[in-house]
């Protein structure tokens, strides 16, 4: 029997749970199957994601019984782990969750300096004006499911409530398909968007559809073109006067959008935790339900009766005590018999072995996943200390480093690109020269909270033996934002401390002596001789 081709497998796979794939007709350049074969890898993460792989029934005496009934998902609670392990510790402000910095590259010109100010005040304020900690938040989320997440930059002169005409919008891994560079695996050389969207956003993009027609936007940007289609027809957007047509040439030398893998090796997706721990978490749900079972079984025992006549009776004492009357053995001519007996068949099943494997696979689920005990506040009862707990986070925070890494790289090329996007429009006073003066970094929080009353003790320390800058010392401290204002406004408060000294001074008397200074040593008098 044929089964079809690869392409239709897929396509009646995603037809199965629930996902209708649009007609490739359509847009005919489109990389259709590759993208199908990426869809249902994500419907299967998405699907152990979110519990509904564990919902399998098998027959079992011509009964349907759940094979998972406990349905114990660990998936969910690591990437949630993984994704604030991610992000830090979060401040409770509106700067985003991984804040752009700019550093001149020429450090002692007072030009590069202001210009890598202001370049920081403008991402900071494109990146709050589009919700960026929600999205850097929810693409923290996706990209540990997934393996990777997507950051997207539209240029959107339309929406004229914002006061940076820039969109930064998070891109569902599911509908994105994209080819990098052959020399460059972070910048993209084509990218396709699919969307399934409302009929009424069809129309407002100049594409009105029937009612009961599905609408499917398809977004391509290439190093020469760009477009935005609808069901195979050219989207189009009025605003003012003006109409716009989404069939133009690529007005950036780039293509706007990065994809940021989780983990990557040797391939463009990214690797994520949930393939290395599937397996384990189905094991564990079997073998929780067989240690069920058994303690199940062992406090439903069966009783068994001997040398009783007849059915016993349930007798009430005046007490109200319940007693079970199992009547008198069946002597016969010697007046002797065995008495009527009623006991507990007593055959444990539950076995210290299998409360030991149910532990043993959480464990290993555990270090598959890179979460330490102590991530789930098992600290084994004991006082420990600081950097002991830190050290025993080691394999989360190791491998949070890892994806810090490509989060940094990538992040720091979407604000570079969102910088090149404004100059090139005359967006937010940004030029050229704003791009070619500074280097992008990006400032993460602290992945695990710090000792507070530690770090002061070493900054004052350090202070005091002149083994750090003042500049350093605060970036120590971490709750500055702008160390250099800081700095001057320091500077203000010991000038008009010394201002204040000066003037007390002279009425104080210095040490005591009239109109300051320090007081002139005189000698005693001498003491009057008597002869």
């Amino acid at each position: 029997m044929t089964l079809g081709s690869p392409l239709q497998l897929v396509q009646n796979f995603l037809q199965t749970v629930g996902v209708v794939p649009f007609d490739p007709s359509n847009f005919p350049r489109f990389p259709y199957s590759e993208y199908l074969a990426n869809k249902r890898i994500y419907q299967v993460l998405w699907n152990w994601y979110i519990g509904s792989s564990l919902e399998v029934d098998v027959a079992q005496q011509g009964k349907k019984i759940d094979l998972y009934p406990v349905k114990i998902n660990p998936i969910r609670n690591v990437v949630y782990k993984h994704a604030t392990a991610l992000l830090g510790e979060i401040r409770d402000d509106d700067r985003p969750l991984v804040v752009p910095r700019a550093l001149p590259k020429d450090r002692k010109s007072a030009v590069h300096k202001k210009l890598a100010k202001e370049v920081e005040d403008t991402l900071s304020e494109l990146w709050a004006e589009n919700n960026g900690r929600a999205i850097m938040s929810e693409n923290a989320t996706l990209s540990q499911i997934y393996g990777g997440c997507i950051f997207k930059l539209t240029y959107v002169p339309w929406e004229t409530w914002r006061s940076i005409p820039i969109r930064i919008e998070r891109i569902m891994p599911d509908q994105f398909f994209a080819y990098p560079d052959m020399s460059d695996s972070w910048r993209l050389s084509e990218m396709w968007i699919v969307s399934e969207i409302t009929n009424a956003t069809s129309a407002d993009y100049g594409v009105p559809l029937d009612p009961d027609a599905k609408a499917w936007m398809m977004e391509y940007y290439g190093p020469r073109r760009h477009y935005i289609q609808i069901n195979g027809r050219t989207a189009t957007k009025i605003f003012g006067d003006e109409e716009h047509v989404f069939d133009e040439e690529n007005p950036d030398p780039f293509v706007p959008g990065v994809y940021i893998p989780h983990l990557r090796a040797g391939k463009f997706w990214g690797e994520g935790v949930i393939p290395a721990i599937i397996g384990l978490v189905e094991e564990l749900n079997m073998r929780f339900a067989d240690y069920g079972d058994a303690i199940s079984d062992d406090s439903h025992r069966y009783v068994a009766m001997r040398n009783v006549n007849g059915t016993p009776k349930v007798d009430k004492l005046s007490n109200g005590l319940n007693v079970i009357n199992l009547g008198s053995s069946q002597t016969g001519l010697t007046g002797q018999g065995d008495q009527p007996d009623m006991f507990e068949v007593n055959k444990g099943s539950a076995s210290a072995p299998m409360a030991d494997l149910t532990e043993k696979l959480m464990a290993q689920i555990r270090r598959d996943s890179f979460m330490p005990p102590i991530a789930d506040g098992e600290d084994e009862g004991s006082q420990r200390s600081a950097m002991t707990l830190a050290v025993r986070f080691w394999p989360l925070t190791s491998h949070i480093n890892l994806e810090r890494v490509n989060w940094t790289t990538g992040l720091n090329i979407f604000n570079k690109m969102a910088l090149q996007m404004m100059a090139s429009r005359g967006l937010a006073g940004i030029t050229q020269d704003h791009v070619d003066s500074i280097k992008l970094r990006c400032k993460w929080n602290s992945i695990l909270p710090k000792d507070r009353d530690a770090l002061i003790s070493e900054v004052t320390n350090r202070s005091a033996q002149a083994l750090g800058s003042p500049e350093h010392l605060m970036e120590m401290l971490g709750d500055v934002d702008d160390i250099e204002e800081e700095m001057n406004k320091i500077i203000e408060w010991l000038k008009e401390k010394a201002k204040i000294q000066a003037l007390a001074q002279p009425q104080m008397g210095g040490f005591g002596a009239p109109g300051g200074g320090t007081p002139t040593a005189t000698k005693a008098p001498p003491k009057p001789t008597t002869k």
